[in-house]
């Protein structure tokens, strides 16, 4: 009997451990009103303000599946810019308290960008636009100016990142109509104690969600003038239509790329170590 509460113990902590996780902020528009995006906030504990601006929810929801499947809920965003009414934008800002590794405080605001940290942004897109020229994606900001973007940059038909002031560089993957696509980024600041060096990102498109290698990338691109990339907002933004979904930031790759849980699974291949130990401790 002692045996058996034991294993059930066990059986049900590691569970709990399997669930678990240390995201900074998501988002995956599971909003029941389909419609403007002005005012919603989903998951407001992990943010510090509903969303602003323009852009919409809709009926609709992305996924990706790499041998495993990325975990999704809800509907998606809809970036609705256009030529004709260019830049249409819709503004969160991050709850930045209880991240001191990765945030730094300047002039009494806290911006994620301390020197050296590394955080991981991830979201599904697809591009619903046709205009080559256009950009759109999810862009972060230090209060009200630009500091990166991920997404499709201007004039370029690919999927790439920018950290500003640079105009940024594109991967070879080009963003075809109506696909979606999973991308992830890797953002590092520059470390204080490399004055000259520039801060970078790192693009990953449809990365394997089993066997992720944070050493294969599909772009590196530097920021210029020894940029330190700071922000604490998330804009989705552009000239051009593209679907956006399940929005995440984190510390680390694993917490922006969640899969689809297999408890079962995952409980039968512990089991044997899990009796061994039970026996252990009669």
């Amino acid at each position: 009997m002692k045996t058996t509460l034991r294993l059930m113990m066990a059986l049900s902590l590691m569970a709990a451990g399997m669930a678990s996780a240390a995201l900074i902020s998501y988002d995956g528009a599971n909003y029941g009103p389909v419609g403007a995006l002005e005012g919603l906030n989903g998951n407001a504990s992990q943010w510090a303000s509903a969303w602003s601006g323009t852009n919409a929810v809709i009926a609709d929801s992305l996924a990706y599946t790499n041998v495993t499947i990325l975990q999704t809920e809800g509907n998606a965003f809809k970036i609705v810019g256009t030529i004709a009414a260019p830049y249409t934008e819709s503004y969160r800002t991050l709850q930045t308290n209880g991240f001191e590794s990765v945030t730094t405080n300047i002039g009494g605001v806290t911006y994620f960008g301390k020197g050296g940290a590394i955080v991981w942004l991830s979201f599904l897109a697809r591009n619903d636009g046709a205009d080559a020229q256009e950009s759109a994606g999810v862009f972060l900001y230090k209060d009200a100016t630009q500091a990166a973007m991920v997404g499709i940059r201007w004039n370029s038909t690919k999927w790439g990142a920018a950290i500003a002031p640079s105009a940024g560089q594109s991967t070879p993957i080009i963003s075809t109509n109506t696909a979606t696509v999973f991308i992830v980024a890797q953002l590092q600041t520059r470390p204080d104690e490399q004055p000259t060096w520039d801060s970078w990102a790192k693009i990953y498109v449809n990365p394997s969600l089993t066997a992720f290698n944070e050493a294969v990338f599909d772009l590196q691109s530097y920021g210029s003038g020894a940029t330190q990339l700071r922000f604490n907002r998330i804009a989705l933004r552009g000239s051009k239509q593209m679907t956006i979904d399940e929005l995440r930031l984190g510390t680390t790759a694993a917490d922006v790329m969640p899969t689809v849980p297999e408890p079962a699974a995952g409980l039968l291949l512990a089991l044997p170590a899990l009796l061994r130990y039970c026996r252990r401790t009669r």
